[in-house]
C-alpha cells in the first residue's frame, strides 16, 4: 500500500495531464502506482494500492471544520484526473472517511495544542542557559499535566522531540520545522507537524491490524521522512478481529532519537531524566488519564 502525503498529491494533481513535467523520482513513482493501479483495479476489480486519505483531508482542512462534500470531490477529482479512476462508490468513500474524522477531532486537535505549546516554551534560535533550559522544560511538562483532560496522546516521540527542542537540537527543530514559524505563523506550522504526526499514528494502524504486508509512505519532504524512520516497530501485528477485541494491546520497538552531544552523559541530561520520571509518575497517580506513551506498565 502506497500512502500519500499532500506535497505528493498536489504534485500528481498538478501534472496529471503532463506527467513528464514531474521530477524523476515522481514520475517514477507514479508510473508503478499507475501500473499497480490497473493491475489490482481495473483488470482484477480488486482494491487500489493507493491511500491518499491523510493527504486528502489535509488539503480540504478537514481538521478546521469537518465536509464530507468537500473530501468527496477532492477524492473523486484525484483518481479521475490522476489514475483514470472513475467507477468509486461515495459510500465506500465515506467509510474512508469516518474513521479518520474521528481521528482529527481527537488525536490531532492533541496534537496541534501540545505543538502550539512546544513553540511558546521553544527558543527559535539559539541555546538557553541550563537553568532557563530546566525552567521551560518544567514549565512544558505543567503544561502537560494541566492540559491531560483535553489531550488524547500524552508523550510518545511528540514530548522527547519537545525536550530536545527546548534542550537546542537542530534536528529536533528539524523536525518541528521550528525555523518557519516566524515567516508562516504558529498556527500554520502547528497544524502542518501535526498532520505529519498523523502519518505516524496511520502507520501504527497499518502496522498493529496488520493490514497490508508492506505500506510505504511517499513523501517529498525530507524531515517528515527522517521522523518517520526514527522508530522501528517490534510489537506485535494482531489482526482486525485481535486489535477490536483486545482491552489493551501492546505497542513497543527501537526508537532513535536525535544526539545531542551537550546533553549525552552528562549532570544535564541526569536533571531531564529525573524530570521526565516524575512527569510519568504523576500520570500514573491519575486514574482518569487513559492514552498514554510511557515508560512504564500503564
Amino acid at each position: 500500500m502506497f500512502v500519500f502525503d499532500a506535497n505528493t498529491v498536489l504534485a500528481f494533481i498538478r501534472h496529471a495531464d503532463q506527467a513528464t513535467r514531474l521530477d524523476d523520482a515522481h514520475f517514477r513513482l507514479l508510473r508503478e502506482t499507475r501500473r499497480r493501479v490497473h493491475l489490482q483495479w481495473t483488470q482484477r476489480s480488486r482494491r487500489l494500492p493507493i491511500e491518499p486519505v491523510l493527504a486528502l483531508m489535509e488539503l480540504t482542512r478537514q481538521d478546521c471544520e469537518a465536509d464530507f462534500g468537500a473530501y468527496l470531490a477532492k477524492f473523486e477529482y484525484f483518481f479521475r484526473s490522476v489514475y483514470g479512476v472513475e467507477n468509486l462508490d461515495p459510500t465506500w468513500i465515506r467509510l474512508t472517511y469516518e474513521p479518520v474524522s474521528r481521528l482529527l477531532s481527537s488525536v490531532h486537535h492533541s496534537l496541534l495544542l501540545t505543538l502550539q505549546q512546544i513553540h511558546v516554551t521553544t527558543p527559535g534560535s539559539g541555546s538557553l542557559q541550563h537553568n532557563v533550559m530546566l525552567e521551560r522544560i518544567d514549565d512544558f511538562l505543567d503544561w502537560i499535566i494541566s492540559e491531560r483532560q483535553n489531550l488524547a496522546v500524552i508523550g510518545g516521540p511528540l514530548l522527547y522531540l519537545a525536550v530536545y527542542a527546548i534542550a537546542g537540537s537542530p534536528e529536533a527543530h528539524r523536525f518541528l520545522k521550528l525555523s518557519r514559524v516566524i515567516k508562516e505563523g504558529s498556527d500554520a506550522i502547528a497544524r502542518n507537524v501535526a498532520w505529519d504526526m498523523m502519518h505516524w499514528v496511520n502507520l501504527d494502524f497499518h502496522y498493529h491490524y496488520a493490514k497490508y504486508p508492506s505500506t510505504v509512505v511517499c513523501t517529498s519532504d525530507q524531515a517528515l521522512a527522517d521522523f518517520l524512520l526514527i522508530r522501528k516497530n517490534l510489537g506485535p501485528r494482531v489482526g482486525r478481529e485481535g486489535m477490536l477485541n483486545a482491552r489493551v494491546v501492546r505497542s513497543y520497538g527501537e526508537l532513535n532519537l536525535p544526539k545531542l552531544s551537550r546533553l549525552d552523559d552528562t549532570a544535564l541530561s541526569d536533571k531531564i531524566t529525573q524530570r521526565l520520571l516524575t512527569f510519568w509518575q504523576r500520570l500514573r497517580e491519575d486514574p482518569n488519564t487513559e492514552i498514554l506513551f510511557s515508560p512504564f506498565e500503564t
